[in-house]
C-alpha cells in the first residue's frame, strides 16, 4: 500500500473519530437531563425493593457535583459508545462500536484527536497525531 493511500485511509478514520466525538458530545448535552429523569424513576422502583441485580437503559449519564456530564454510555443509531470528559466538559476518550468498526480515540484538552486505534475490515490500525491532525506514528 502506498504512503498516499495509507494517509487517505487514516484521514477517513480520523474523520469518523471526529464525527463520533461530535456526535457523542451532542448526545451528552441533549439527552443528559432526560436520561437522568428516566434513570431516577427506574432507580426509585429498584430502591424500593432493595435489590440491584441488573440495570437496563439505552444510555447512562454520569455527572459531577457541578452538573457537568463526565461520562456517557449510550446506544445511538445502532452503535454503542462510551465517552469520558474532563472537568471542562471536553471529551478526552471515546470507545465506540459503529458500523462493524470498534474504535478507541484519545483527545487533547482542546478536543482534537491525538491517538486512534481501531479495527477496519480484517486488520487493526493505530495512529498518533500531532496538533494539526497529521499522523506522526502508526499503522494504516
Amino acid at each position: 500500500m502506498t504512503t498516499e493511500k495509507r494517509l487517505e485511509r487514516l484521514e477517513v478514520e480520523l474523520g469518523r473519530a471526529r464525527l463520533h466525538t461530535r456526535l457523542w458530545g451532542g448526545v451528552a448535552l441533549l439527552v443528559g437531563i432526560g436520561a437522568l429523569a428516566g434513570g431516577l424513576a427506574s432507580c426509585r422502583s429498584a430502591a424500593d425493593s432493595g435489590t440491584y441485580s441488573e440495570i437496563r437503559a439505552n444510555r447512562i449519564v454520569i455527572q459531577d457535583d457541578g452538573g457537568r456530564v463526565r461520562a456517557l454510555l449510550a446506544v445511538v443509531d445502532g452503535g454503542v459508545g462510551l465517552s469520558l470528559a474532563d472537568e471542562a466538559g471536553t471529551v478526552r476518550a471515546l470507545l465506540s462500536y459503529t458500523g462493524g468498526t470498534p474504535t478507541l480515540s484519545l483527545h487533547d484538552a482542546s478536543g482534537k484527536t491525538r491517538a486512534v486505534m481501531g479495527v477496519v475490515g480484517g486488520g487493526g490500525s493505530m495512529g498518533v497525531l500531532d496538533a494539526s491532525g497529521r499522523q506522526v506514528w502508526g499503522t494504516p
